[in-house]
């Protein structure tokens, strides 16, 4: 049997995700978002760091890491999307990432880009020259540092500071035949990715760029709120028609178990199925029966908790997009500090969903960690 099916490409500037405590909150974040493919920019890792990743994202992690704690690109492909790595081309200077494969019988590239913060047109020539020579559609994602139209992407209407690069940029567009997912479906709106506190101002400068083939199944394209770093996640929904697969078994989450409520709450509900299941039935049917009821019991909790948690996650959210907007209008300083206080709510709660991660990654290393004798 087969349905229609939304795979989120999702591309963000994280400025960095050195500390554990703030890659915990990323990848919370993408989880938040449910992101299937994502492009992250300015990872600051190195080598060395990326097994931290790998224990936490659930699918491939491909990464061009600088020698340095600078730059980094990285994709990440959830390991429920059908999309196979046939070869991965790396970038030294922690730029650019290319990983070609096939997803769902095409040939795609996926291609992850940080550009350079000054006017420097050959960078992106020579990155579109070597696309150039790749066979199969592109999918490129990243913060090119750069508007491509100033009169709508940046909240001043000037940009003069990457004119050689816009240039460079658009020729190769046209050339290779790629386009501005949001563009097409915005073409007057003025929405911003980045704001600039130096220089007090807003630009979208984080886009994906696709093979205009590919335009019939873009559902949507959007930038999310300014959170954890100061680069708004961009997304797009590719939609495909893909076999339908039977859902993942459910687990009791240890956290569960230091709650006071959730203990108080289950020991409630025994106590109610066994002074209304006495002696009707055998033992072991009044066993399997009380653990179908208590897991659905157990399930009901948890999911109200958790359901309570993330509506409150996405009021936050969807309150700092529109203060957001209204601080491009208005940039008072009573709505800047009620921007910021928000982004500080949301900071704080993300804080408690990564320390609760932390709490599950050290009873799993307490369980298959080496026991003495």
């Amino acid at each position: 049997m087969t349905s229609n099916k939304d795979f989120k490409f999702t591309s963000w500037n994280v400025r960095g995700m050195v500390k554990l405590t703030k890659l915990k909150q990323v990848i919370t974040r993408l989880k938040q978002l449910k992101s299937s493919i994502v492009f992250i920019q300015e990872t600051h890792l190195l080598t060395e760091d990326l097994v931290k990743v790998r224990r936490r994202w659930p699918g491939k992690v491909l990464a061009s890491c600088f020698p340095s704690h600078s730059r980094g690109v990285m994709v990440l492909i959830h390991k429920s999307v059908p999309f196979q790595v046939n070869n991965t081309i790396y970038d030294k200077a922690g730029r650019f990432l290319v990983v070609q494969g096939i997803f769902l019988g095409e040939n795609i590239n996926l291609v992850n880009v940080y550009g350079p913060n000054d006017d420097n047109p050959s960078f992106f020539e020579n990155l579109f020259l070597l696309l150039a020579t790749l066979t199969g559609k592109i999918v490129l994602a990243g913060d090119l540092n750069c508007t491509l139209d100033p009169k709508l992407d940046r909240s001043s209407g000037i940009d003069t500071s990457h004119s050689q690069t816009r240039k460079k940029i658009q020729q190769y567009m046209r050339d290779l035949n790629i386009c501005d997912p949001w563009r097409t479906q915005n073409p007057s709106k003025r929405e911003f990715s980045c704001y600039s506190a130096t220089f007090r101002t807003h630009s979208r400068i984080d886009y994906f760029l696709i093979s205009s083939s590919m335009l019939p199944n873009i559902n949507n394209c959007m930038y999310d709120s300014i959170v954890l770093s100061d680069h708004a996640p961009t997304s797009l929904l590719y939609n495909v028609e893909q076999l339908n697969r039977r859902s993942a078994k459910w687990r009791l989450h240890p956290k569960w178990l230091q709650d006071a409520d959730f203990i108080k709450f289950v020991g409630e509900h025994i106590d109610l199925y066994f002074s209304i299941n006495t002696n009707q039935t055998s033992a072991a049917i009044r066993w399997e029966a009380f653990k179908a009821y208590i897991r659905g019991q157990m399930i009901s909790f948890t999911s109200s908790k958790f359901n309570k948690f993330k509506q409150t996650m996405n009021d936050l959210d969807s309150k700092i997009r529109e203060l957001e907007r209204e601080v491009i209008l208005d940039d008072s300083t009573q709505k800047k500090q009620e921007l910021l206080t928000l982004k500080a709510k949301y900071e704080e709660l993300s804080m408690l969903k990564a320390e609760d991660g932390l709490i599950r990654l050290k009873q799993t290393f307490y369980d298959q960690g080496e026991k003495p004798g």
